[in-house]
């Protein structure tokens, strides 16, 4: 017992309240050779047939026993008669001392064979089929139908019967658990439930009646609704209800069984009634068993509620517990999620600002490059165009520039006007200049765009060729 968990304690008390097995090594054993199914190990008890033994002598048969219930007198034995005077003559063989019958006694059986022959067949006729009717109705019913739904669920019989039930009698009846034998006894035991076992046979005449008086009486199906009675009932004729019928060892039916829970391991069985009962019988007897058990079944009912309000005080306790961890976790993880986002939010203003200051270093080395790269400035004549621009400080500068100088190097004049020449710079790698500003002529107002005209030579554009004025604009940040 104390090598087995919880379900598997589990599982040996319901076994041994099914079947009464009160040896707990044998319970074990059967369980375990059954994989804890009880509903297998139950099977098993009751279906498997008892072992032979090879060497077991042929019994031989005894006259019956008396039945102690038997309260009839036994009949006198009987007296020997009065042995003949006159015995008649016996004919021997030599030989043989076997006697020899007469010629005319032989005479007389070969005239009366036919009759003797007629009537021996109508003994034989008369004795046997009483018999087969008596054997039919279990060779045609009983048998086939428990080897046909041995596999059969305890639910689907449940469910069978209830069927079967009310297509004979009607709706309205006491409430059946529709639920195998096993799973009744555990919901009984663990709700602390009276549990009311009924057994039929359809063989019996007294059925019908019990059924439609009984079980369908509304005084009955009251009663049963207000004291939570848990009905469950069955038919010897399919598999669970016979182990039913031999674990309560029913002799009569239909048969009746009270059955309350005593305990912390099985069910008792209050009362037990055998053949038909009218209603206010039944009621009277279930009365009377109830009012004995209710003392004991409120104490165990008492502790029950007071162990599942104990482990309902747990259950919030652990609860709360989870949901202050939850809690926990969930600010840690906010936190957590906090700090990543602030470090990353640094280290991208950190690449920024690097980025930044090395975009800017770049931008003054192409500058510084470009200053050198730009024509000096033309003298006066020779096609050279005067152009005035008003940069961005307000200021005016005015500069003569080739007829062939390009936009693009007119606007690298203006982005280069301030900066120092140094001879030995570099044009910088990987590095696309892009002028935050626009030449655009004053009157009319005409955009030079460096992005589509910065290769058009000055020569072509009329409005600053061979002379005029452009203006220096910033461009706005949607522009960039």
């Amino acid at each position: 017992m104390d090598d087995l968990d919880n379900e598997q304690r589990r599982s040996l008390e319901l076994f041994q309240a099914v079947t009464q097995i009160d040896d707990v090594d044998a319970a074990v054993a059967r369980l375990s050779s059954s994989d804890w199914s009880v509903e297998r190990a139950v099977a098993g008890v009751y279906d498997a047939p008892p072992p032979l033994s090879a060497s077991a002598p042929t019994p031989t048969r005894t006259a019956p026993a008396a039945s102690s219930h038997d309260s009839s007198p036994s009949p006198p034995p009987a007296q020997p008669g009065p042995t003949p005077s006159h015995p008649l003559p016996r004919q021997f063989s030599s030989g043989t001392g076997l006697p020899q019958p007469s010629p005319f006694r032989t005479l007389l059986s070969v005239l009366f064979f036919p009759f003797t022959f007629l009537r021996s067949f109508a003994f034989f006729l008369t004795g046997t089929i009483p018999f087969l009717g008596r054997i039919m109705p279990f060779l045609s019913n009983t048998t086939p139908r428990r080897l046909e739904r041995r596999n059969v669920s305890p639910r689907d019989l449940a469910d069978r019967f209830i069927r079967s039930f009310e297509e004979t009698y009607g709706s309205t009846h006491v409430s059946f658990h529709a639920d195998g034998y096993s799973a009744a006894l555990a919901k009984a035991k663990e709700e602390l439930k009276f549990m009311l076992v009924i057994l039929q046979s359809e063989e019996h005449d007294d059925t019908i009646e019990f059924n439609q008086d009984t079980l369908c009486n509304p005084e009955v199906i009251q009663f049963a609704r207000e004291q939570s009675l848990l009905v469950w009932a069955g038919s010897i004729s399919e598999t669970e209800g016979y182990q039913v019928a031999n674990t309560l060892r029913a002799t009569r039916y239909p048969f009746i069984a009270l059955l309350a829970p005593t305990g912390s391991r099985s069910l008792s069985v209050l009362l037990r009634l055998e053949g038909p009962v009218g209603p206010s019988q039944l009621l009277a007897s279930l009365t009377n068993a109830m009012a004995k058990q209710f003392t004991s079944l409120n104490r165990l009912r008492s502790e029950a509620a007071e162990r599942n309000a104990a482990r309902e005080l747990r259950q919030q306790q652990d609860d709360a517990y989870q949901a202050s961890l939850r809690r926990d976790r969930e600010r840690a993880r906010e936190a957590e999620e906090r700090r990543a986002a602030e470090e990353m939010k640094r280290r991208e203003e950190e690449e920024r600002a690097t980025g930044e200051e090395e975009r800017k270093a770049k931008r003054d080395q192409w500058r510084k490059w470009k200053k050198v790269q730009i024509p000096a400035e033309p003298a006066a004549g020779n096609g050279a165009a005067r152009i005035s621009l008003r940069m961005l400080d307000g200021s005016r500068v005015v500069r003569r520039f080739g007829a062939e100088t390009t936009l693009e190097d007119l606007y690298a004049f203006v982005e280069t006007y301030s900066v120092e020449a140094e001879e030995e710079t570099q044009k910088p790698e990987g590095y696309e200049h892009a002028y935050e500003f626009r030449l655009a002529t004053p009157m009319p107002r005409k955009v030079l765009d460096v992005v589509t005209e910065g290769q058009k030579v000055l020569k072509d554009e009329k409005s600053v060729y061979p002379s005029g004025n452009l203006v220096v604009e910033e461009l706005d940040e949607e522009e960039d």
